[in-house]
């Protein structure tokens, strides 16, 4: 009896969601039934991109071929072992040489040289089909965002989502982003807000505590007085990137200004207090930066508890690193 691995993965949430991971691998192992295969080992990527590689379960499948666990591996079609062709032939050619056959439970592919080309340009196509089908997704979201409407169902704090009608302002929200701005005005600090609100029993919409991240992000915000943007980033590689990532493009950057679309919602802050808040970011930010000098390690030390940066302050006439979302 051969003994068999097999593979499965899915990309997205709503994917995970729908139960097609757990399809998938009950296909296979029917599949495995009917061959006469033992299963020796399942190996499932819940929820990560096809883009990349770098994926926990491939890599332990990879691993375990290479001390012939198993004598061959089931996959249901190839675009879920790589969405792009060259990927799939790289851990093909790895596998064959081990001695391990790959076989794809809705595609037969045999060693001939036709099936071989057959099954390059079927992939081929599909990464085609695929660019052209994000392509007119990216065409249609400018569109629609250049003619006013909200592309995108995650609202900022102080708004809900409605169909065809965009941002609706969310009352209970509302207030404390008022409350938030009101309160940065007042004590010049975005960890004495923070530490206010955890006093006052105010949670955020995620999590139990806030963070200074968070507000930072409430108080740039012109969606609030009365303007959101779209196109305003773009996805890219980060600098410096874990092992393992469900997506490649994790990091968010800034385009040009001019880039930006805006889009008319209900405003939440009179521009007055707006203007004034990002007035003491402005110069809180510059307090910051002149201080840097002294403080060389700021936001390079991680907190182990938290996972926040450190920054540099000092009190009693000596200096030290703090985290920055202690409450």
């Amino acid at each position: 009896m051969r003994k068999a691995a097999i593979y499965a993965r899915v990309s997205t949430e709503k994917q995970e969601k729908e139960k097609t991971i757990e399809s998938q691998i009950e296909e296979l192992r029917e599949f495995c039934k009917k061959r006469g295969f033992l299963i020796v080992r399942e190996y499932v990527d819940d929820g990560w991109s096809g883009e990349t590689l770098a994926r926990p379960a491939l890599d332990q499948l990879r691993d375990d071929a290479s001390k012939k666990m198993f004598d061959v591996v089931c996959i249901h079609s190839p675009d879920r072992l790589a969405r792009k062709f060259v990927y799939q032939g790289l851990v093909i050619e790895e596998l064959k040489k081990n001695e391990i056959e790959v076989l794809f439970l809705n595609k037969q592919i045999s060693d001939t040289p036709e099936d071989q080309l057959l099954l390059g340009i079927e992939s081929l196509i599909a990464e085609y089909e695929r660019a052209k089908i994000l392509e007119r997704t990216r065409r249609g979201r400018l569109h629609k965002a250049r003619s006013g409407k909200i592309v995108g169902g995650v609202p900022p704090f102080g708004y809900t989502y409605v169909k065809d009608k965009g941002y609706v302002v969310n009352d209970i929200e509302a207030e404390t982003v008022r409350l938030i701005f009101n309160l940065y005005i007042q004590l010049g600090s975005a960890r004495a807000v923070a530490r206010r609100l955890t006093e006052m029993g105010i949670k955020p919409r995620k999590g139990v505590a806030w963070l200074t991240s968070t507000l930072h992000r409430i108080l740039r915000n012109e969606a609030y007085i009365g303007t959101a943007y779209y196109n305003k980033t773009y996805g890219a590689e980060p600098v410096s990137r874990r092992k393992y990532s469900r997506r490649i493009n994790t990091s968010r950057r800034l385009r040009d200004r001019r880039e930006w679309i805006a889009i008319k919602v209900p405003a939440i802050i009179d521009e007055a207090t707006f203007r004034l808040a990002q007035e003491m970011l402005r110069r809180n930010h510059r307090e910051v930066r002149s201080n840097s000098e002294h403080y060389l390690l700021s936001g390079l030390v991680v907190c182990g508890s938290r996972g926040s940066r450190y920054t540099g302050e000092k009190n009693r006439g000596y200096r030290f690193y703090r985290c920055n979302n202690r409450h």
